[in-house]
């Protein structure tokens, strides 16, 4: 393909292909028919039966039937496994294929749950359970190039309101100990976009720990954003396409404040970062500024 590939220039520069870790993947999977990775642990380890999962993560007295059931070995936590329950949203994108994503129709919203558990004579018991998590997210101030238009105003403007994601991709089993005896798992959430002449994919990454019997959310951010958008036609039938990739890393960092460790989301090229601090009042991390960090569920 001759087309000329452009590249949209904010704050930081971004490269004209895409090249970041999401990105390919979303060009692999999606465009070129790779495989998916079981990212969020669909197929099951031995011994662990679906319906007994959702058995131990539903409240009493859910509406919505279990829809997708994933379960994954917790790294750094022996006989421990992180476990997601999702109920209603879409159905499964193939025979066989469930998934955890939001439907087109309003009267069927997604609902997600996520517990610890262990295995007791073979039967799932919960070591911490909560939800249901809507893992919305500020798209607001994230150093990417561009976001959801979910995050948007009618003009294309960021709304600075959090927005629930298209689905949930798979966990983030990175090992942080955030505070001494307090560890995190994450969520990673995912919005796709079609247009005419192109889509855009975005992640973001929500964090997760445990507090007392409870799994309590305790930070929420943008991650990624790639969108390859169409442009003129040449006489050669090619055309040209702007491209922006650009992803953000998140760092635990050294300082500590109020016994537990700052977490700092900086760009992959390192000119621009976001540090988030520990608040004792909200359990939660928060930005300088913050007083109600997106989508953090209380």
């Amino acid at each position: 393909m001759k087309a000329l590939l452009a590249v949209a220039l904010l704050a930081c520069a971004h490269p004209a292909s895409p090249v970041t870790a999401q990105s390919r993947a979303f060009v692999a999977e999606q465009l070129q028919g790779v495989p998916a990775p079981d990212r969020l642990g669909a197929h099951l380890p031995p011994g662990i039966q679906a319906a007994a999962v959702a058995a131990v993560l539903l409240p009493v007295g859910a509406h919505e039937p279990a829809t997708f059931v994933g379960v994954k070995p917790w790294r750094g936590h022996p006989h421990r496994y992180v476990a997601i329950v999702c109920a209603g949203g879409a159905g499964p994108l193939s025979p066989g294929q469930p998934q955890c994503a939001r439907a087109g129709d309003a009267n069927a919203p997604l609902r997600v749950y996520l517990g610890v558990i262990a295995l007791r004579n073979g039967v799932p018991v919960p070591i911490a359970r909560g939800g249901p998590f809507d893992a919305a997210t500020r798209w607001s101030d994230s150093g990417l190039p561009r976001e959801p238009m979910a995050a948007e105003d009618d003009a294309g403007k960021p709304t600075g309101r959090p927005v629930r994601p298209d689905s949930i991709v798979g966990f983030d089993l990175t090992p942080r100990r955030i505070a001494t005896g307090t560890f995190t798992f994450g969520v990673v959430t995912g919005w796709m976009e079609s247009y005419s002449g192109g889509g855009a994919y975005f992640t973001g990454l929500n964090l997760f720990a445990i507090d007392g019997r409870r799994v309590r959310q305790i930070f929420a951010a943008p991650i990624s954003a790639f969108s390859d958008v169409a442009g003129d036609w040449h006489s050669d039938r090619t055309r040209d396409h702007t491209i922006t990739d650009a992803a953000n890393t998140l760092v635990l960092s050294a300082h500590r404040r109020s016994g537990y460790n700052d977490l700092i989301v900086e760009s992959a090229s390192g000119c621009w970062k976001r540090v988030y601090r520990w608040s004792a009042s909200a359990r939660a991390y928060r930005t300088r500024g913050d007083t109600a960090p997106g989508g953090l569920s209380r």
